[in-house]
């Protein structure tokens, strides 16, 4: 629509067209009122002189009037209304990228699969939290909005950033295993506004007052978490659509306790797995064992099914048997090892050694003789087979893992176990099924 020489004013280019078009309309009004006064006194022999001031002054009158029109007219467009009349509108160079969705923690500490203390304190995706936890947002556009009047370029208008809404899915409610919720109740859906505070074409909650700050979620409950991030943008008078992007999701796990990995020589996270078959994991043992192994079982097995791990199958066989080499076999008695700790209600060893993280022979959980209590028998073996699974003792300091937390945790032998019949839960199978056997990260961050 012609070429054009604008210049930029606290963010909307201008053309000098305004001037131009007033006195065009003032050019029309004073011609049109000239020729009427020319008409009046070609017609003296008819019109007195009174009659030609008369019409002098409403023509004078009617131009004043369009003229006043034409401006509320021009400038009524140049507040923001959508381009009709005389105004027309072309937007250009539009694009709306996701944001970036970032997730901290604002207490606490975070480690590394290796046990380390980072002062990174940002998580992955399928990383571990517990607490509460940071949703930073940032983001950029592009986009502007040509404005013409009559067919001439007027200004532009550019498209800024107006905020980041974050949607927030929580996991179900399972209950606990003493009081279980079936069917589960749904999690909360919570929906949170990053509102921008400066007019620019980019957003980031991190940078202090430059927005209305970050949002922040309980981890309420064990499961995953998604977090939905969508950046919005301003419509202009060419209602550019559609304003918002699509959303970027972000995927964290919540915990009541922190997961631990079993350790390699070097100090990293082993993450040793059973090899996944249809024939699927066969538990040996003596008859007298059968309440307290099928209780065991029947625990891990529910939970890492939940979080998604469905192949792993344990097949409890009483006076069963396998031979050393088998890979697909856990021999379960009392006093098969000499544990490293005398005071020890349990140990094990894995069918090491081990390929592509793969155990290759048999393993092997041994009780401490003469224990009684049936509910502790049934947190040993549930326990040890955590060890197994690729987790460590949960840290006894950790006072949001007592009672019924965790599997992990460690108590006297023939005690009461922390989670009664010494089952194992969420929070166990959780990190057994997203990060052991599916590549997931092993950083955690919260409070220990």
């Amino acid at each position: 629509m012609g070429s054009h020489s604008p210049h930029t004013v606290a963010g909307v280019t201008k053309h000098g067209g305004i001037n131009s078009v007033a006195a065009a309309v003032r050019v029309a009004i004073d011609t049109s009122s000239t020729q009427k006064e020319r008409t009046v006194v070609n017609q003296t022999s008819t019109t007195s002189p009174r009659s030609s001031r008369v019409h002098a002054f409403h023509a004078k009158v009617l131009g004043i009037t369009l003229l006043a029109l034409g401006a509320v007219l021009l400038f009524t467009r140049t507040a923001g209304a959508q381009c009709t009349g005389v105004w027309s509108c072309a937007s250009r160079d539009v694009t709306t990228p996701p944001p970036q969705g970032l997730v901290s923690v604002p207490t606490g500490q975070c480690k590394e699969g290796n046990g380390a203390v980072t002062s990174d304190t940002t998580l992955p995706d399928g990383g571990y939290a517990k607490g509460v936890i940071q949703l930073d947002a940032a983001g950029a556009l592009t986009g502007y909005c040509d404005r013409y009047i009559f067919g001439s370029y007027y200004d532009t208008q550019r498209r800024n950033v107006n905020a980041v809404t974050v949607d927030t899915a929580s996991p179900p409610n399972y209950g606990t295993w003493d009081y279980p919720i079936n069917p589960p109740t749904p999690g909360p859906v919570d929906h949170a506004t990053i509102y921008n505070y400066v007019s620019a074409q980019s957003i980031d909650s991190r940078v202090p007052s430059s927005t209305s700050g970050p949002d922040h979620q309980a981890m309420l409950y064990t499961g995953e978490y998604a977090f939905g991030f969508t950046l919005w943008g301003m419509s202009t008078d060419c209602l550019i659509e559609p304003q918002q992007s699509s959303p970027s999701v972000r995927k964290i796990m919540g915990v009541e306790c922190l997961p631990s990995w079993v350790k390699d020589a070097l100090g990293n996270p082993l993450l040793p797995k059973f090899p996944l078959t249809q024939e699927g994991i066969k538990l040996v043992f003596p008859a007298s064992l059968s309440n307290t192994v099928n209780n065991a079982v029947t625990s891990w097995d529910t939970t890492l099914a939940r979080w998604g791990l469905v192949s792993l199958n344990f097949v409890p066989v009483a006076d069963g048997s396998c031979l050393a080499s088998d890979s697909h076999c856990v021999r379960i008695d009392e006093g098969l090892l000499n544990c490293d700790d005398p005071t020890a209600c349990g140990c094990n060893s894995y069918g090491g050694p081990l390929v592509d993280g793969v155990y290759q022979s048999r393993s092997t959980i041994s009780l401490k003789p003469g224990l009684t209590n049936a509910d502790f028998k049934t947190w040993v073996i549930g326990h040890e087979l955590g060890h197994l699974l690729g987790l460590l003792d949960a840290k006894t300091t950790d006072q949001s893992c007592a009672d019924q937390a965790s599997v992990m945790r460690t108590v006297a032998c023939n005690s009461q176990p922390p989670t009664g019949a010494g089952r194992a839960t969420d929070n166990d199978g959780l990190p057994v099924a997203r990060t052991v056997y599916n590549g997931g990260p092993t950083k955690t961050c919260g409070w220990y």
